[in-house]
């Protein structure tokens, strides 16, 4: 009896030791969540670590440079990876999402990363965002960048632009591809806009997440993408994923049609079982190389840039 109870006595203790290690660990991991969550700086540092854990193998010298007065008004250089990159490649500009509310640079590593591995040189800016500027705003800073890039690394050489975003930034993009008032009155056009589930269609006055960003433009259709689409529109590549409930796919839709209607060269790509967020993550791994969304850019910017079509309507946009 003495043995049994022994056995028995050593088995709950074990147990009780495991329980109480166990629920030390989930003191300290919640924690080390509730840090990361309410401090903004620790958020930032993890968010900046995953990006670079799921990006693309890349060993690029990343520069920071500032392209205006404002605090924000700074943007990230990926130079291509030297095995992959060509003079013939053009730059492309990538403005990112966060419903114009919100948004760092450095959390996008992994994008630029994916894009300066294909041998592309990449450039991510910052933009002003509401509530400190509304729509005139982050859209003169979109085109602030865009001469930056132009002045800085375009003009001299020759190279072309590509503009390029996802949701927002995707928005932000299509109104410099498509409108002449939003670049630089000496500046290009691009030679080629992608865009990422982005809101190209919608009416920013009538939705109330936008009304107060958008109330500093008299008539919505100049904060609209689809209303500046003419026949010399650069060609456009459009992904949109099937399951978005962020923005839906009917602005893409759109999109396409009036790019149709004025014979412009373009793609729509709608991406099955595919929400808001995995299409942009489709250059994070593992999603890379799964989606394919990269090699479908990589081969519908060396079909439009080697037909030379774009040269000619650029020139007139």
């Amino acid at each position: 009896m003495v043995l049994v109870f022994r056995i028995h006595y050593i088995e709950t203790g074990d147990i009780v030791r495991i329980l109480i290690g166990s629920l030390i660990i989930l003191a300290v991991v919640s924690a080390a969540l509730a840090w990361v969550v309410f401090y903004p700086p620790a958020r930032d540092k993890a968010l900046i670590g995953l990006s670079h854990l799921m990006a693309a193998p890349y060993r690029g010298d990343v520069r920071s440079h500032v392209y205006g007065p404002e605090p924000r008004h700074k943007l990230d250089v990926y130079p291509a990876a030297p095995s992959a990159a060509s003079a013939d490649k053009p730059i492309i500009l990538f403005y990112y999402g966060g419903g114009w509310r919100m948004g760092d640079k450095p959390f996008y590593y992994f994008v630029g990363a994916a894009l300066a591995a294909q041998g592309y040189d990449v450039v991510i800016p910052e933009y002003r965002l509401y509530p400190q500027v509304q729509f005139a705003g982050f859209m003169a800073d979109a085109k602030r960048a865009y001469d930056w890039v132009w002045q800085e690394m375009a003009k001299e050489s020759g190279r072309d632009i590509v503009v390029m975003g996802h949701s927002a930034g995707a928005h932000i993009a299509a109104l410099l591809a498509y409108g002449e008032t939003y670049r630089p009155d000496d500046a290009p056009a691009p030679s080629a806009f992608v865009g990422l589930a982005g809101p190209y269609a919608f009416n920013p006055k009538e939705w109330p997440s936008t009304q107060s960003i958008f109330a500093d433009v008299a008539n919505a259709d100049l904060a609209r993408p689809v209303h500046f689409v003419d026949d010399a529109s650069p060609p456009s590549l459009m992904f949109h994923g099937e399951k978005d409930d962020v923005v839906k796919l009917w602005n893409q839709e759109q999109l396409s049609e009036v790019l149709a209607q004025h014979g412009v060269t373009h793609q729509s790509v709608v991406l099955s079982d595919t929400g808001h967020y995995k299409i942009l993550f489709s250059f994070a791994r593992p999603l890379l190389g799964q989606m394919q969304v990269r090699a479908q850019i990589e081969d519908f910017l060396s079909a439009s840039h080697s037909s030379g079509d774009w040269r000619s309507a650029s020139k007139g946009n």
